[in-house]
């Protein structure tokens, strides 16, 4: 369940990809690591919120994903989800923790993108 494809991506990463909420569901339950990390070092959270996918999102976070963990360039979900004006998917993070003041590698915190 936590295998890795060319990419370092897991079959969560992929049916977060994907939007299948219901194989996203089946993983996790299965054992599927919310927090493993791809090439890029994003996890399926980063990936349900550039995706837009507020259900994925939740389910991710109701299962502890990680919602500080950062990519390769050091942005965590909140960053993703005002670059890509994902306002839906802001109240969810903010619940689970997220922190406004973490920056990027551009030393830019998430409200710099506001």
């Amino acid at each position: 369940v936590n295998d890795r494809d060319a990419e370092n991506r897991t079959p969560l990463h992929l049916a977060v990809l994907a939007n299948n909420k219901t194989l996203v569901e089946a993983l996790i339950d299965t054992g599927a690591d919310v927090n493993n990390k791809d090439n890029r070092e994003s996890t399926p959270l980063h990936y349900a919120i550039s995706s837009k996918n507020l259900e994925i999102t939740e389910i991710l976070l109701l299962h502890r994903s990680n919602v500080n963990l950062r990519d390769k360039c050091y942005r965590t979900p909140l960053h993703l989800a005002i670059l890509y004006r994902f306002f839906a998917g802001l109240d969810p993070l903010f619940t689970y923790g997220a922190k406004v003041n973490l920056r990027d590698k551009r030393r830019n915190t998430p409200l710099h993108y506001a």
